[in-house]
């Protein structure tokens, strides 16, 4: 989508910038999809490995940690009315956290800034650390261009070509670090 010839910018054609805005929005659509993905794939995984082994991962304990709602404190009894109290239960907790975060990125998540890569990576139990904050901040700056380039006109919002070009590998670079420590979690 992006022309191969580099030239000034005075030199590009309207159908060549419209064409950068397009990369750009295609590009953020398919990190975002592809994060979205990951999350959801390394929480399942996580999830089977869990219940053939029941050991505890990493993964679902930050999922469970950072539920929204939480689950309340210990119940008062293991019985309730004569049946067995729900609440107690590890793996409906587990079961309900899991549901709760895949119906989110699903349906909820809207975007690559920070905070939307911190609500899809700290709950499956990545850690501050493990997020590169240069990444980070080309997230944050890739989000803010790229709704510039979707909601602005194409009069006022002149992309740098080769600058598109350069964010997108910089954002993969650190994409696959990221992958990796997904992939790590899964059975961590």
């Amino acid at each position: 989508m992006l022309p191969v010839r580099l030239a000034r910018p005075e030199d590009f054609t309207p159908r060549e910038y419209d064409r950068a805005r397009g990369f750009k929005l295609l590009a953020h659509a398919e990190i975002e999809a592809f994060l979205e993905q990951r999350v959801v794939d390394t929480v399942n995984a996580a999830h089977t490995a869990w219940k053939c082994d029941q050991k505890p991962r990493h993964c679902l304990i930050a999922l469970v940690a950072y539920r929204e709602k939480g689950f309340g404190g210990v119940p008062a009894s293991v019985t309730n009315d004569g049946k067995k109290s729900r609440d107690l239960l590890l793996r409906d907790r587990i079961n309900e956290a899991r549901k709760e975060f895949t119906t989110f990125v699903s349906q909820n998540n809207h975007g690559i800034r920070e905070k939307n890569v911190l609500k899809l990576l700290l709950p499956v139990g990545l850690r501050e650390h493990q997020l590169p904050s240069d990444w980070l901040e080309q997230m944050n700056s890739f989000g803010d261009s790229r709704a510039e380039a979707a909601h602005g006109s194409a009069v006022k919002y002149r992309p740098d070509i080769k600058g598109e070009w350069e964010q997108v590998v910089a954002i993969l670079t650190g994409l696959k670090k990221v992958d990796q420590e997904l992939t790590k979690l899964a059975n961590k």
